[in-house]
């Protein structure tokens, strides 16, 4: 199954994503993305609490 994300979708569904959400952090903003769509290579998200 392919399944299409955005970024930030993709993001909180990682391990820390997963982990950061159990602490509240459940904002997820995607600041950089090396690579190609579906395949980056390096990535900058900043987690914080919701408003």
């Amino acid at each position: 199954m392919n399944e299409r994300r955005t970024q930030p979708e993709a993001a909180a569904a990682t391990f820390t994503g997963r982990m950061n959400a159990k602490f509240g952090l459940t904002d997820v903003n995607v600041t950089r993305a090396d690579g190609p769509p579906g395949q980056h290579t390096n990535a900058e998200v900043i987690f914080s609490r919701g408003s």
